[in-house]
């Protein structure tokens, strides 16, 4: 699964960044990039101007549009890994096509763009083939046409969808090393699901989290309010922790943590030899553990719940790097 990580974010990155073909992109490639707060994101989600509002869509589309692929591959799910397989395959023929052409110029480059799906084709489903497989080849061709469209033909940057699509896409690919560590996150994505149904949950989320917006990436914020907003659990509540406004830091030699958020937080903490301690952090409240050791484990969460992780020794790399969530005690 890593190979097929790593080739994805190579493909990617050299349609997005092979601008090397046109001199004169480096104007455009600015705009592509905005916006760069997940604050702005959402501003252009609930903005009157409807370019602003189809950005956002398509956006959120490319984000959830990847996660779909992203997760069906990791799973043992029949269907999903039928509809992976077909993401694959059309991948792999488009990195095929492209090696027909490695020393074309700009313009031969733009003209294999424009045949490409056309030349790659639409997958239906048959005797051999799934609509499960036929919806990751289609959706996969999809993305591989998006990136580079917005290369080929500048026009499609009028298109304030497709450039949002083509951001949220270039986006997830840059993040994927972050996402290595993060597969605890991975939202339940309906693959038929539309961004117009995910706004909700994600509006949700902001009113919950307002500093996760000027703390997060709108890739990183999206999937955490996708996770949170579309995988229910009747058998445990999961809350995002809340270590984003909990600084542990030294004062004198002595480690401690500082409660930034506005509501208590119940705090666990262990260092490498000791006990379990576990408290309540009212709001600009400090916690002393009287102690100097630069190894140590924390949990934060708000109050009443605690790590969906066990608080255990044998936990600590995943707690150490925050892959949990926080559940009622």
């Amino acid at each position: 699964m890593h190979r097929y990580f790593i080739a994805l974010l190579a493909a990617t990155l050299i349609s997005l960044f092979g601008l090397y073909f046109q001199p004169s992109f480096a104007e455009t490639l600015e705009e592509f990039r905005v916006p760069r707060s997940s604050k702005e994101l959402l501003q252009r989600c609930k903005s009157i101007d409807p370019n602003k509002r189809e950005y956002c869509q398509g956006y959120i589309d490319g984000t959830s549009h990847s996660w779909r692929i992203t997760t069906a591959c990791q799973s043992t799910n029949d269907s999903d890994q039928s509809f992976c397989a077909g993401s694959i395959a059309a991948r792999e023929k488009f990195q095929n096509l492209s090696q027909t052409c490695k020393d074309c110029d700009f313009e031969r480059y733009k003209q294999l763009y424009r045949e490409g799906s056309r030349l790659i084709g639409k997958c239906s489903p048959n005797d051999l083939v799934n609509s499960s497989y036929c919806e990751g080849f289609n959706l996969q061709v999809t993305m591989e046409t998006i990136a580079p469209g917005l290369i080929y033909e500048p026009e499609a940057m009028d298109n304030a969808r497709v450039r949002g699509l083509g951001q949220g896409i270039g986006d997830f690919v840059l993040h994927l090393w972050g996402f290595e560590v993060m597969h605890y996150l991975s939202p339940c994505i309906e693959r038929r699901a539309e961004s117009e149904s995910m706004i909700l949950a994600i509006n949700a989320f902001a009113d919950n989290y307002p500093e996760l917006l000027q703390l997060d990436s709108p890739t990183i914020f999206l999937t955490k309010a996708l996770f949170y907003g579309l995988c229910p659990r009747p058998m445990e509540h999961l809350l995002p922790h809340m270590e984003h406004c909990t600084d542990w830091n030294y004062n004198s030699g002595d480690l401690g943590v500082d409660n930034s958020c506005e509501e208590i937080v119940s705090i666990q903490f262990q260092a490498d030899i000791g006990p379990i301690i576990e408290g309540q952090l009212r709001p600009k409240e400090r916690f002393r553990t009287g102690l100097s050791s630069r190894n140590y484990m924390t949990a934060a969460c708000q109050q009443g719940y605690v790590s969906s992780v066990p608080f255990l020794k044998e936990n600590w790399g995943a707690i150490a790097r925050s892959q949990y969530h926080c559940v009622r005690e």
